[in-house]
């Protein structure tokens, strides 16, 4: 059984990572923000889930934030 937003978390991580390997950083900051409000917009709900939270973790440059 998926998570929930398994689906766009995977998504949007895939468009990071792809954006990233040809240097696209303008593709690659617009899928990290499409994956930041992802996870705000779901924070205390039935959908909020921990995959969502280490997704934007693993993308996030600031290691306190992380």
């Amino acid at each position: 059984m998926k998570p929930p937003l398994y689906d766009e978390v995977h998504q949007l991580s895939i468009d990071v990572v792809n954006a990233s390997s040809v240097e696209d950083t303008q593709q690659e900051w617009n899928a990290y923000n499409k994956l930041r409000k992802l996870c705000t917009l779901n924070e205390n709900t039935e959908n909020d889930h921990p995959i969502q939270w280490e997704a934007l973790a693993d993308f996030t440059s600031n290691t306190d934030q992380a």
